[in-house]
């Protein structure tokens, strides 16, 4: 039997037995390990550092090769007019994605964790690729009678770069698969992958190119409102196939699977959009077609947020019929407006726990519609179990009337 049609006050007596009498607010929830974001976040900055030293020295070597600096200088000014070039973009970045991520649903650092690895393993792992295998592209070149620079963008950049990319993807799943819950889910985690690869690059290229004014403003414009979107769309392809067919069975071989369509798909509009620049034909590609595309990826996920917050209310119906919550418990977290008038009552303490509890719930939703698409639930139904329990030692944050403050009138007219 489902762990749904059990009565709460049943499994409250399960626990008096099993020894749960103090509230344990970890017991049987998801949190990223601490060990796991400090790997994250040290391996990132000695690969982020490494980059920009790269960076720096090769602003340096032209800087000094044009005679615009003086042979021993140490200070590069082309460097810090690229990094803050690409600065620009970052705004746009967070834009996007606060308005189309799920609030509370998923950690910051999740959102993090997937920006720093396009900014800085993808990046790195695509250079290195290059320095050993430009080489044995000859034979090809000669054979095609290709140009080697068209022959580069056309097929070694796309298939590299997204195979990199993808990479974060893939890892996320096996490391942290419990926060890939929705296609919407893997979509946003690749658009953050694509975003921070094409900070990077923006980066690179400022400085391979951005030494004239009017050359640097040609870039900035092209390489913020073009390449940083299309980048986007290249990578969310990736991560939305992929958590489509980890979502539909909750299996590895077919969210694998799901990743080999999306990425080949990747590649085939990343050769499209460099085979279209290398022929003078990227505005017209990108008007026509890579813009809309973006937009209609964002639109799309900022309405399906919106209707996995209804799916939400009617899953969590199911557990309030024979007692687990009540109203108050959930309600009060989705939708994404009514969560986000309450949130300002709250106190920093608070709003932490409601991160935590918006996260279980979501993990509960997702979890009960595997078991519901499931031919072998029986894994799916004890993970379902072990939140549950957690859920019913961990000291939820009820946001009421008593929540707010009641010396200061809402803004919001309640």
């Amino acid at each position: 039997m489902s762990i749904v049609a059990k009565s709460y006050y049943d499994v409250k007596h399960y626990l008096s037995m099993a020894g749960f009498k103090e509230p344990n607010m970890r017991h049987g929830l998801r949190r990223v390990p601490l060990s796991y974001k400090i790997i994250t976040y040290v391996t990132s900055a000695i690969i982020l550092l490494f980059l920009t030293a790269y960076l720096y020295l090769q602003a340096l070597d032209f800087e000094i090769s044009n005679e615009t600096l003086e042979e021993g200088s140490f200070f590069s000014p082309l460097f810090f007019t690229s990094l803050g070039g690409a600065l620009l973009a970052l705004p746009l970045v967070v834009l996007v994605v606060w308005s189309i991520r799920r609030t509370f649903v998923q950690p910051v650092f999740i959102y993090v964790h997937m920006f720093l690895h396009g900014a800085g393993f993808s990046v790195l792992a695509s250079l290195v690729a290059s320095g050993f295998t430009m080489g044995s592209y000859d034979f090809l070149i000669e054979f095609t009678q290709s140009n080697p620079l068209s022959f580069y963008a056309i097929i070694h950049a796309p298939v590299f770069e997204e195979l990199f990319k993808g990479v974060g993807l893939l890892l996320m799943l096996l490391s942290l698969p419990f926060f890939i819950r929705t296609p919407h889910d893997g979509a946003i985690y690749g658009m953050l992958i694509g975003f921070g690869f094409a900070f990077t690059e923006n980066v690179q290229y400022f400085v391979q190119h951005g030494n004239t004014a009017e050359g640097f403003v040609f870039l900035l414009f092209m390489r913020i409102f073009a390449s940083l979107l299309t980048h986007a769309v290249f990578t969310a392809a990736t991560g939305l196939l992929m958590a489509y067919f980890w979502c539909k069975r909750g299996s590895y071989s077919q969210a694998f699977g799901g990743w080999i369509l999306g990425y080949v798909l990747a590649v085939s509009l990343h050769a499209l959009w460099n085979g279209a620049a290398s022929i003078g034909l990227f505005l017209v590609i990108y008007v026509l077609m890579f813009l809309p595309m973006f937009v209609g990826v964002t639109v799309l996920l900022r309405k399906t947020a919106a209707k996995y917050d209804r799916t939400y209310i009617q899953v969590l119906e199911q557990y309030d019929a024979v007692g687990w919550f009540s109203s108050k418990d959930y309600q009060s977290l989705f939708p994404k407006e009514v969560r986000k008038r309450k949130l300002r009552f709250l106190s920093k303490k608070d709003k932490k726990k409601l991160r935590f509890l918006a996260s279980a719930l979501s993990e509960l939703v997702f979890v009960r519609l595997s078991i519901e698409a499931s031919s072998k639930p029986e894994k799916l139904a004890k993970r379902e179990e072990e939140i549950l329990v957690g859920l019913y030692s961990y000291q939820k944050v009820e946001i009421d009337e008593h929540t707010e403050n009641p010396n200061k009138k809402p803004a919001y007219g309640a």
